[in-house]
């Protein structure tokens, strides 16, 4: 999926169900049942297996919050890259019982 770029944040419930991530070419998402991705403003990337649920890819950009399991940030302007510096944020919501958050390049 070219719209995406390479920083992903995850991150796992301490104490409940194992949590299913999904990897569709080199994106990976989360396996959720269609209306938990769109509630979550992601986007369908694929079906996780035999399961009614869909490999979810939830995008994000500067100024953005995200409380998903697993979120991909872009640049504004992505595809293209920016041309000037500035300073961007995304805040990630830590709910009750999350024990880690992980954030990644590539």
């Amino acid at each position: 999926m070219q719209y995406l770029a390479n920083v992903r944040t995850s991150y796992v419930r301490r104490g409940s169900e194992e949590y299913r991530f999904c990897k569709i070419e080199d994106t990976v998402g989360a396996c959720l049942t269609s209306d938990n991705c769109h509630r979550q403003g992601g986007l369908f990337a694929g079906h996780c297996g035999k399961s009614q649920d869909v490999c979810c890819v939830v995008p994000k950009t500067c100024g953005e919050r995200t409380s998903a399991h697993s979120s991909y940030f872009r640049n504004p302007s992505f595809p293209k890259n920016d041309t000037e510096a500035r300073v961007c944020s995304l805040t990630v919501d830590i709910g009750k019982g999350i024990c880690g958050v992980r954030d990644g390049w590539g």
